[in-house]
């Protein structure tokens, strides 16, 4: 059977978070669609898909409010979908759905709006929310119920539920063991303490601070490591930023990797995984790859990440800002390594069904065989 064009399009830039791991890691694995990828402004998100093998577009385009380049960019993807005879176009957020629902309409193309976060009242303000959430897709998709439940809410229309996931192949390949070593090596670390590991972008509302609390009032701590994978993205994160290098000070255990491209290999050389965030996570990368690599998780209890973890099963779950009740499950699971096995163990089996770069695309399939 003839494979149908669709189109997926992103805002470009130089955020590279969970939308962008979800997109370069499922994209390449349509079985019933042949995918193409535009993004509209050039940056590290540009490369990041280009270092996935991925074929990416450059709509050269910018800021909405740079109106020559946004019009140049909508032109520009009107020459991919109909040198392409593209069936379906895909936004990714409300930025590239701004472009995407616009390219739609003036194309008469079915298209699909991927919203990956909670939707408030407050967002409509938004000029390019507000905007964008004005523009009437095919049909709207969601990372979660919880993303789901607000799109419902606040656009009242049908919403089809997809998780994104992680690439199984990518966590299946890497041997535990040697990358542990090999770590500890690079990082100076003694392979046999328990290694804590947070991974994300440093903002407020991600819960460093909760997490650089917590591992400083725990029993165990001159027997662990929590090691802090990330930067900020915007200036407006510094102030945060010195004050977790300010909450870390005197502490030689709590070591700042900086932004990273080797989160797979970090995931499995550790032996916990922390989320930790303030408000809701409205899927959380992070916690689906912590569970792929195979890792007890510990996620706070709000957002998606309730959806994702069976608490005490195949991962945990801590009241958001409790960096004393997060210290003392900590310290359980540092003395118990059977516990961290069994845990992870289950952890990966869940994954591996639902939360899978593979799952992800086959449900979105399903999804797009009713709008094509």
């Amino acid at each position: 059977m003839e494979r149908k064009n669709i189109l997926y399009i992103h805002g470009g830039g130089d955020v590279i978070g969970g939308i962008e791991k979800w997109l370069a890691a499922t994209i390449g694995k349509h079985k019933k669609y042949e995918p193409y990828i535009a993004v509209v402004r050039r940056g590290a998100v540009y490369e990041h898909f280009e270092r996935t093998g991925l074929s990416v577009h450059d709509l050269h385009g910018g800021r909405i409010k740079e109106v020559i380049k946004t019009i140049g960019a909508i032109k520009e993807c009107m020459k991919i979908i109909d040198r392409h005879d593209i069936e379906c176009v895909i936004g990714n957020g409300p930025h590239a759905w701004l472009y995407a629902g616009i390219i739609s309409r003036i194309t008469h193309k079915k298209s699909i709006f991927v919203v990956h976060n909670e939707i408030k009242k407050s967002d409509f303000s938004h000029i390019i929310q507000g905007a964008s959430f004005r523009i009437k897709p095919t049909l709207y998709v969601a990372n979660s119920r919880f993303t789901q439940k607000s799109v419902i809410k606040y656009l009242g229309d049908k919403c089809y539920l997809n998780y994104p996931g992680a690439d199984r192949s990518i966590y299946d390949e890497i041997n535990k063991n040697e990358t542990r070593m090999s770590m500890s090596r690079a990082l100076g670390i003694d392979p046999e303490m328990k290694i804590f590991l947070l991974a994300g972008r440093l903002q407020e509302w991600k819960g460093q601070d909760v997490a650089i609390r917590a591992f400083r009032s725990m029993k165990n701590r001159d027997g662990a490591i929590l090691l802090i994978a990330g930067d900020i993205s915007f200036r407006k994160d510094e102030k945060f930023k010195k004050k977790l290098l300010e909450l870390a000070r005197g502490c030689e255990n709590i070591k700042f990797l900086g932004e990273r491209y080797d989160i797979p290999e970090l995931m499995k050389a550790s032996d916990i995984i922390l989320h930790t965030t303030r408000t809701p996570e409205p899927f959380g990368m992070v916690v689906a790859e912590g569970m792929m690599a195979g890792k007890p998780v510990i996620a706070t209890k709000q957002g998606g990440p309730m959806e994702m973890i069976d608490d005490g099963l195949d991962g945990f779950l801590v009241e958001p800002y409790k960096p004393e009740k997060l210290a003392s499950l900590m310290d359980v699971l540092s003395e118990d390594a059977e516990r961290r096995l069994e845990v992870g163990a289950k952890a990966y089996i869940k994954a591996r069904e639902k939360f899978s770069a593979q799952s992800s695309v086959d449900n979105l399939e399903k999804i797009l065989d009713e709008v094509i």
